[in-house]
């Protein structure tokens, strides 16, 4: 006859311990890792993204710069009876961030040149030999880095006409100012505007370098006494705000007009959803928005009889050809 044996099973804690010891483990771990992922990568990004848009403004600085010293270099060839040899200059532009490895993608940022953008009109009447002649000058062109922050405000940088614009949901500003002058004198004011002719296109899109080609191929200088008329300078612009401060800022500094001013005769400003319009008796400014396109009227006001006259008016323009990333032209003219 056989006998089976019972076997007497007890208690073993090891395993127990063993698998809360796994499980709080990988709580830490959870616990870490979300701590990443929430709080120190997006102060990282965050952090990154700003210095990112400090160093792309360094970059069309650069830009800017390099039309610029073309253009000084045009003129001083010019003055001293010399011939210009059109130099090509390159100014890498940083597009974007490389993300947080593993945790974050890389922001990325949008290039475009577009030589048929934000047009320009200069308008005038002036004499010669008390022959009225009228001036109907044109430009156009801009070059724009649109990047998609995610941790900050998505902004756009833009070059326009020799201005560096920095624009973002709250509005725009001019960074890095255009030529723009007006000196206010005993014999009246004397104006200096630069216009610049942007020719050729690209774009380039992605979060590494890409560049701009920029090239002066000529350079018109003209100085006007003897105006006959007011001076009208128009522009259609995404970055209206941006211009019409600063017009608006730059002809109150040189007519010496306070914000008291506006309870005196021929001093009004009216502000309304689409716009705003400053009148004065030097100058009449006005901002109007459509669908996001902004139309900004400068007339600088040309009154001898009531102490306002327009002494001189330098009016330079510059034909500066660009080609934007690895497909971008710079045609020839």
């Amino acid at each position: 006859m056989l006998f089976r044996t019972r076997r007497h099973l007890r208690q073993n804690d090891e395993a127990v311990a063993s698998t809360v010891g796994t499980v709080m483990a990988l709580m830490v771990a959870m616990t870490f890792l979300a701590l990443i992922v929430n709080q120190y990568v997006p102060v990282w990004q965050k952090e990154s993204e700003a210095a990112h848009m400090n160093a792309v403004l360094g970059d069309f600085a650069n830009l800017k710069s390099a039309i610029d010293a073309q253009i000084v270099s045009a003129q001083v060839t010019n003055v001293g009876g010399t011939t210009y040899l059109p130099i090509e200059t390159y100014s890498p532009i940083s597009m974007g961030i490389d993300g947080v490895p593993i945790f974050s993608t890389p922001t990325v940022g949008t290039l475009t040149g577009d030589g048929d953008a934000a047009p320009w009109s200069v308008q005038f009447t002036y004499t010669i030999d008390g022959t009225p002649y009228v001036v109907n000058q044109s430009s156009s062109g801009s070059v724009v880095l649109h990047v998609a922050d995610r941790y900050n405000v998505p902004f756009d940088l833009a070059y326009e006409s020799g201005a560096v614009i920095l624009s973002q949901a709250v509005g725009s500003t001019v960074r890095i100012s255009p030529q723009f002058t007006a000196l206010n004198g005993s014999n009246g004011v004397n104006l200096g505007f630069a216009l610049v002719q942007l020719i050729g296109s690209g774009n380039a899109a992605g979060h590494g370098t890409e560049g701009i080609r920029s090239k002066l191929l000529s350079l018109d200088m003209q100085d006007y006494d003897s105006l006959q008329s007011s001076v009208w300078i128009n522009h259609t612009t995404r970055y209206g705000g941006a211009w019409y401060t600063h017009f608006n800022t730059t002809l109150s500094l040189a007519f010496g007009i306070l914000s008291a001013d506006f309870g005196l005769p021929g001093y009004t400003y009216v502000e309304s959803p689409g716009g705003q319009t400053v009148t004065t008796p030097f100058y009449v400014l006005s901002r109007s928005e459509v669908n996001l396109t902004h139309t900004v009227s400068l007339e600088i006001v040309h009154d001898p009889v009531g102490g306002a006259p327009i002494n001189g008016f330098t009016l330079n323009q510059a034909f500066v050809s660009i080609a934007v990333g690895r497909e971008g032209s710079t045609p020839e003219v």
